[in-house]
Protein backbone atom coordinates (compact mmCIF):
# COMPACT_ATOMS: atom_id res chain seq x y z
CA UNK A 1 0.00 0.00 0.00
CA UNK A 2 1.36 3.48 -0.89
CA UNK A 3 0.63 6.51 1.27
CA UNK A 4 0.03 9.36 -1.18
CA UNK A 5 -0.79 12.95 -0.33
CA UNK A 6 -4.33 12.20 -1.49
CA UNK A 7 -4.69 9.21 0.84
CA UNK A 8 -3.90 5.51 0.74
CA UNK A 9 -4.77 3.56 -2.38
CA UNK A 10 -5.23 -0.18 -2.07
CA UNK A 11 -5.00 -2.76 -4.86
CA UNK A 12 -8.28 -3.44 -6.62
CA UNK A 13 -10.39 -6.50 -5.88
CA UNK A 14 -13.25 -6.16 -8.35
CA UNK A 15 -14.69 -9.41 -9.67
CA UNK A 16 -16.37 -7.61 -12.59
CA UNK A 17 -13.05 -6.55 -14.12
CA UNK A 18 -11.98 -8.25 -17.34
CA UNK A 19 -8.56 -9.79 -16.60
CA UNK A 20 -6.05 -10.14 -19.46
CA UNK A 21 -2.58 -11.69 -18.92
CA UNK A 22 0.36 -10.21 -20.81
CA UNK A 23 3.34 -12.48 -21.36
CA UNK A 24 6.91 -11.25 -21.50
CA UNK A 25 9.34 -10.81 -24.39
CA UNK A 26 8.36 -12.57 -27.62
CA UNK A 27 5.91 -14.95 -25.95
CA UNK A 28 3.17 -12.39 -26.40
CA UNK A 29 1.08 -14.75 -28.52
CA UNK A 30 0.71 -17.01 -25.48
CA UNK A 31 -1.12 -14.33 -23.50
CA UNK A 32 -4.51 -15.60 -24.64
CA UNK A 33 -6.11 -17.90 -27.18
CA UNK A 34 -7.18 -14.98 -29.36
CA UNK A 35 -4.05 -12.87 -28.82
CA UNK A 36 -2.30 -12.65 -32.18
CA UNK A 37 1.29 -11.72 -32.92
CA UNK A 38 1.13 -9.09 -35.66
CA UNK A 39 4.84 -8.59 -36.13
CA UNK A 40 8.19 -9.49 -34.65
CA UNK A 41 11.40 -8.43 -36.32
CA UNK A 42 14.17 -10.82 -37.27
CA UNK A 43 16.37 -9.99 -34.29
CA UNK A 44 13.44 -10.40 -31.86
CA UNK A 45 14.09 -6.87 -30.63
CA UNK A 46 10.56 -5.64 -31.35
CA UNK A 47 7.08 -7.15 -31.51
CA UNK A 48 3.50 -5.99 -31.86
CA UNK A 49 0.59 -8.07 -30.54
CA UNK A 50 -3.16 -7.44 -30.63
CA UNK A 51 -6.37 -8.73 -29.12
CA UNK A 52 -9.62 -7.87 -30.86
CA UNK A 53 -13.00 -8.81 -29.39
CA UNK A 54 -16.45 -7.26 -29.29
CA UNK A 55 -16.16 -4.12 -27.20
CA UNK A 56 -12.41 -4.51 -26.74
CA UNK A 57 -9.33 -3.58 -28.75
CA UNK A 58 -5.85 -4.08 -27.30
CA UNK A 59 -2.43 -3.54 -28.90
CA UNK A 60 0.88 -4.18 -27.16
CA UNK A 61 4.15 -2.84 -28.59
CA UNK A 62 7.39 -4.27 -27.17
CA UNK A 63 11.06 -3.45 -27.58
CA UNK A 64 13.50 -5.89 -25.96
CA UNK A 65 17.10 -5.71 -24.86
CA UNK A 66 19.02 -7.95 -22.50
CA UNK A 67 18.60 -5.47 -19.66
CA UNK A 68 15.64 -3.39 -20.85
CA UNK A 69 12.07 -3.82 -21.98
CA UNK A 70 9.93 -1.00 -23.36
CA UNK A 71 6.23 -1.80 -23.52
CA UNK A 72 3.50 0.49 -24.84
CA UNK A 73 -0.12 -0.52 -24.41
CA UNK A 74 -3.15 0.98 -26.13
CA UNK A 75 -6.53 -0.28 -24.96
CA UNK A 76 -10.09 0.59 -25.89
CA UNK A 77 -12.73 -1.26 -23.91
CA UNK A 78 -16.41 -0.97 -23.05
CA UNK A 79 -15.68 -2.38 -19.59
CA UNK A 80 -12.91 -1.92 -17.06
CA UNK A 81 -9.90 -4.14 -17.62
CA UNK A 82 -7.00 -5.47 -15.55
CA UNK A 83 -3.81 -6.16 -17.52
CA UNK A 84 -1.35 -8.25 -15.57
CA UNK A 85 2.22 -9.40 -16.05
CA UNK A 86 3.63 -12.48 -14.28
CA UNK A 87 6.10 -12.32 -11.39
CA UNK A 88 9.46 -11.08 -12.60
CA UNK A 89 13.01 -10.83 -11.33
CA UNK A 90 14.13 -7.66 -9.54
CA UNK A 91 13.75 -4.60 -11.76
CA UNK A 92 12.96 -0.90 -11.80
CA UNK A 93 9.85 0.09 -13.76
CA UNK A 94 9.21 3.58 -15.10
CA UNK A 95 5.48 4.01 -15.77
CA UNK A 96 4.09 6.85 -17.87
CA UNK A 97 0.42 7.49 -18.64
CA UNK A 98 -0.09 8.98 -22.11
CA UNK A 99 -3.90 9.05 -22.13
CA UNK A 100 -6.84 7.92 -19.99
CA UNK A 101 -6.89 6.94 -16.32
CA UNK A 102 -5.20 3.93 -14.74
CA UNK A 103 -4.06 2.51 -11.40
CA UNK A 104 -0.75 0.70 -11.07
CA UNK A 105 -0.45 -2.29 -8.75
CA UNK A 106 2.84 -4.02 -7.94
CA UNK A 107 2.34 -6.94 -5.58
CA UNK A 108 0.37 -5.53 -2.64
CA UNK A 109 1.22 -1.93 -3.47
CA UNK A 110 -0.88 0.36 -5.66
CA UNK A 111 -0.90 4.01 -6.72
CA UNK A 112 -2.93 6.16 -9.10
CA UNK A 113 -1.02 7.39 -12.17
CA UNK A 114 -1.30 11.04 -13.19
CA UNK A 115 -0.81 12.10 -16.82
CA UNK A 116 1.36 15.04 -15.72
CA UNK A 117 3.65 12.79 -13.68
CA UNK A 118 5.48 9.52 -14.13
CA UNK A 119 6.15 6.94 -11.46
CA UNK A 120 9.25 4.86 -10.90
CA UNK A 121 9.11 1.76 -8.70
CA UNK A 122 11.40 -1.12 -7.81
CA UNK A 123 9.93 -4.60 -7.32
CA UNK A 124 11.28 -8.08 -6.78
CA UNK A 125 9.33 -11.26 -7.55
CA UNK A 126 6.01 -9.40 -7.76
CA UNK A 127 3.21 -9.30 -10.31
CA UNK A 128 2.51 -6.03 -12.11
CA UNK A 129 -1.09 -5.03 -12.82
CA UNK A 130 -2.64 -2.07 -14.60
CA UNK A 131 -6.30 -1.28 -13.93
CA UNK A 132 -8.13 0.85 -16.47
CA UNK A 133 -10.33 3.57 -14.99
CA UNK A 134 -11.54 5.07 -18.28
CA UNK A 135 -12.55 3.22 -21.44
CA UNK A 136 -9.51 4.19 -23.54
CA UNK A 137 -6.00 4.10 -22.10
CA UNK A 138 -2.48 4.51 -23.47
CA UNK A 139 0.54 3.94 -21.23
CA UNK A 140 4.22 3.01 -21.29
CA UNK A 141 6.29 0.79 -18.99
CA UNK A 142 10.09 0.95 -19.25
CA UNK A 143 11.79 -1.84 -17.30
CA UNK A 144 15.45 -1.87 -16.22
CA UNK A 145 16.91 -5.01 -14.67
CA UNK A 146 18.54 -4.81 -11.25
CA UNK A 147 21.66 -6.42 -12.73
CA UNK A 148 22.03 -3.55 -15.19
CA UNK A 149 21.43 -0.87 -12.55
CA UNK A 150 24.15 -2.40 -10.39
CA UNK A 151 26.61 -1.95 -13.28
CA UNK A 152 25.72 1.77 -13.32
CA UNK A 153 25.63 2.33 -9.56
CA UNK A 154 27.77 0.00 -7.43
CA UNK A 155 25.77 -1.49 -4.56
CA UNK A 156 28.23 -0.05 -2.03
CA UNK A 157 27.32 3.47 -3.15
CA UNK A 158 23.54 3.37 -2.76
CA UNK A 159 20.72 1.80 -0.76
CA UNK A 160 18.16 1.48 -3.56
CA UNK A 161 17.39 -2.17 -2.89
CA UNK A 162 18.64 -2.86 0.64
CA UNK A 163 16.11 -1.24 2.96
CA UNK A 164 13.04 -2.34 0.99
CA UNK A 165 14.03 -5.62 -0.70
CA UNK A 166 10.62 -6.31 -2.30
CA UNK A 167 9.19 -2.91 -3.19
CA UNK A 168 10.24 0.72 -3.37
CA UNK A 169 8.49 3.81 -4.74
CA UNK A 170 10.99 6.48 -5.72
CA UNK A 171 8.57 9.41 -6.00
CA UNK A 172 5.88 9.53 -3.33
CA UNK A 173 3.45 11.57 -5.44
CA UNK A 174 4.94 10.80 -8.84
CA UNK A 175 7.51 12.85 -10.72
CA UNK A 176 6.45 15.96 -12.58
CA UNK A 177 7.39 15.71 -16.25
CA UNK A 178 9.95 18.28 -17.33
CA UNK A 179 10.83 19.23 -20.88
CA UNK A 180 14.06 17.22 -20.64
CA UNK A 181 12.29 14.06 -19.38
CA UNK A 182 9.51 14.44 -21.97
CA UNK A 183 12.06 14.70 -24.77
CA UNK A 184 13.92 11.60 -23.58
CA UNK A 185 10.70 9.58 -23.43
CA UNK A 186 9.77 10.76 -26.93
CA UNK A 187 13.17 9.64 -28.20
CA UNK A 188 12.70 6.21 -26.60
CA UNK A 189 9.23 5.75 -28.11
CA UNK A 190 9.70 7.37 -31.51
CA UNK A 191 13.28 6.81 -32.54
CA UNK A 192 14.49 7.41 -36.09
CA UNK A 193 17.76 5.61 -36.73
CA UNK A 194 19.11 2.74 -38.82
CA UNK A 195 18.05 -0.73 -37.69
CA UNK A 196 21.55 -1.73 -36.60
CA UNK A 197 21.77 1.29 -34.26
CA UNK A 198 18.48 0.74 -32.42
CA UNK A 199 20.04 -1.19 -29.55
CA UNK A 200 22.60 1.56 -28.95
CA UNK A 201 19.96 4.27 -29.24
CA UNK A 202 17.55 2.64 -26.78
CA UNK A 203 20.26 1.80 -24.29
CA UNK A 204 21.70 5.32 -24.32
CA UNK A 205 18.34 7.10 -24.03
CA UNK A 206 16.95 4.81 -21.32
CA UNK A 207 20.19 5.12 -19.36
CA UNK A 208 20.01 8.91 -19.62
CA UNK A 209 16.33 8.84 -18.58
CA UNK A 210 17.17 6.76 -15.51
CA UNK A 211 20.09 9.09 -14.72
CA UNK A 212 17.85 12.18 -14.83
CA UNK A 213 15.22 10.54 -12.64
CA UNK A 214 17.82 9.42 -10.11
CA UNK A 215 19.23 12.96 -9.94
CA UNK A 216 15.78 14.25 -9.09
CA UNK A 217 15.11 11.39 -6.66
CA UNK A 218 18.32 12.26 -4.81
CA UNK A 219 17.42 15.96 -4.70
CA UNK A 220 13.89 15.15 -3.51
CA UNK A 221 15.20 12.86 -0.78
CA UNK A 222 17.62 15.53 0.44
CA UNK A 223 14.78 18.05 0.73
CA UNK A 224 12.12 15.59 1.88
CA UNK A 225 10.31 17.95 4.23
CA UNK A 226 6.78 18.16 2.87
CA UNK A 227 4.95 21.42 2.36
CA UNK A 228 1.74 22.08 4.29
CA UNK A 229 -1.40 21.22 2.31
CA UNK A 230 -2.51 24.86 2.04
CA UNK A 231 0.91 25.80 0.59
CA UNK A 232 0.69 22.95 -1.95
CA UNK A 233 -2.72 24.30 -3.00
CA UNK A 234 -1.18 27.74 -3.49
CA UNK A 235 1.55 26.28 -5.70
CA UNK A 236 -0.94 24.31 -7.82
CA UNK A 237 -2.95 27.53 -8.20
CA UNK A 238 0.25 29.29 -9.31
CA UNK A 239 0.78 26.58 -11.91
CA UNK A 240 -2.82 26.97 -13.08
CA UNK A 241 -2.36 30.73 -13.43
CA UNK A 242 0.80 30.19 -15.47
CA UNK A 243 -0.93 27.74 -17.83
CA UNK A 244 -3.89 30.07 -18.32
CA UNK A 245 -1.73 33.12 -18.97
CA UNK A 246 1.25 31.65 -20.80
CA UNK A 247 1.03 34.25 -23.58
CA UNK A 248 1.19 37.12 -21.08
CA UNK A 249 2.57 35.68 -17.83
CA UNK A 250 2.07 37.50 -14.53
CA UNK A 251 5.10 39.00 -12.86
CA UNK A 252 6.30 37.09 -9.78
CA UNK A 253 4.93 39.87 -7.59
CA UNK A 254 1.49 39.71 -9.21
CA UNK A 255 1.40 35.90 -9.23
CA UNK A 256 2.36 35.79 -5.54
CA UNK A 257 -0.40 38.28 -4.70
CA UNK A 258 -3.01 36.29 -6.64
CA UNK A 259 -2.28 33.05 -4.75
CA UNK A 260 -1.90 34.76 -1.36
CA UNK A 261 1.82 34.64 -0.64
CA UNK A 262 4.99 36.66 -1.28
CA UNK A 263 7.65 36.41 -4.00
CA UNK A 264 10.21 34.65 -1.82
CA UNK A 265 7.78 31.95 -0.64
CA UNK A 266 6.43 31.52 -4.17
CA UNK A 267 9.89 30.93 -5.65
CA UNK A 268 11.07 28.64 -2.82
CA UNK A 269 7.91 26.52 -2.49
CA UNK A 270 7.31 26.21 -6.24
CA UNK A 271 10.84 24.86 -6.74
CA UNK A 272 10.52 22.48 -3.76
CA UNK A 273 7.18 21.03 -4.88
CA UNK A 274 7.75 20.79 -8.63
CA UNK A 275 11.53 20.59 -8.88
CA UNK A 276 11.71 23.56 -11.24
CA UNK A 277 11.69 27.35 -10.94
CA UNK A 278 8.68 29.44 -11.93
CA UNK A 279 10.52 30.85 -14.93
CA UNK A 280 11.84 27.40 -15.82
CA UNK A 281 8.29 26.05 -15.80
CA UNK A 282 7.05 28.92 -17.99
CA UNK A 283 9.84 28.18 -20.46
CA UNK A 284 9.08 24.43 -20.45
CA UNK A 285 5.39 25.02 -21.17
CA UNK A 286 6.19 27.47 -23.95
CA UNK A 287 8.64 25.08 -25.58
CA UNK A 288 6.24 22.11 -25.26
CA UNK A 289 3.48 24.11 -26.97
CA UNK A 290 5.89 25.33 -29.62
CA UNK A 291 6.87 21.73 -30.39
CA UNK A 292 3.21 20.77 -30.82
CA UNK A 293 2.55 23.73 -33.13
CA UNK A 294 5.64 22.94 -35.20
CA UNK A 295 4.69 19.27 -35.51
CA UNK A 296 0.94 19.56 -36.01
CA UNK A 297 0.19 22.92 -37.66
CA UNK A 298 1.31 25.04 -40.58
CA UNK A 299 1.60 28.20 -38.47
CA UNK A 300 4.61 30.38 -39.29
CA UNK A 301 7.46 30.74 -36.81
CA UNK A 302 6.30 34.30 -36.08
CA UNK A 303 2.72 33.13 -35.42
CA UNK A 304 3.91 30.40 -33.06
CA UNK A 305 6.16 32.88 -31.25
CA UNK A 306 3.19 35.19 -30.75
CA UNK A 307 0.89 32.39 -29.51
CA UNK A 308 3.29 31.40 -26.74
CA UNK A 309 4.16 34.92 -25.64
CA UNK A 310 7.20 36.05 -27.62
CA UNK A 311 6.90 39.47 -29.23
CA UNK A 312 10.14 38.95 -31.15
CA UNK A 313 10.33 35.76 -33.30
CA UNK A 314 14.15 35.86 -33.13
CA UNK A 315 14.04 35.74 -29.33
CA UNK A 316 11.73 32.73 -29.61
CA UNK A 317 14.09 30.97 -32.05
CA UNK A 318 17.06 31.59 -29.74
CA UNK A 319 15.17 30.25 -26.70
CA UNK A 320 13.91 27.23 -28.66
CA UNK A 321 17.39 26.27 -29.86
CA UNK A 322 18.79 26.66 -26.35
CA UNK A 323 16.08 24.36 -24.90
CA UNK A 324 15.63 21.79 -27.69
CA UNK A 325 18.98 21.87 -29.43
CA UNK A 326 17.76 22.87 -32.90
CA UNK A 327 16.07 25.86 -34.50
CA UNK A 328 12.26 25.85 -34.92
CA UNK A 329 12.63 25.42 -38.70
CA UNK A 330 15.03 22.51 -38.32
CA UNK A 331 12.82 20.88 -35.70
CA UNK A 332 9.78 21.15 -37.99
CA UNK A 333 11.73 19.65 -40.89
CA UNK A 334 13.09 16.76 -38.77
CA UNK A 335 9.60 15.87 -37.52
CA UNK A 336 7.92 16.07 -40.92
CA UNK A 337 9.83 13.12 -42.40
Amino acid sequence: MIDTRGGEITPEKDATLRSIPIAVRNEIEQAGAKFSLERINAAHIESVGSLEEEGLSLRVFNSFLEDFAVTRVRLSSAQRVCLHWPKEAAAVKIVLLVDGQINLSVGEHAVAIDRERLNMVYSNNATTEIYSISGDIDFVIIKLSKAFIKTLIPQTEHDLFEKEPHFKSFFKSGYKLTLKISELISQVLDYKCPEYLKRIHLQSKITELFFQLMLNYTAERESSQELPIHVEKQMYEAKKQILENIKNPHTLKTLARIIGTNEYELKRNFKQLFGITVFGYINDIRMQRAQKYLKNTQLTIAQIADKIGYKNPQHFSTAFKKSIGSTPSAYRFENSK
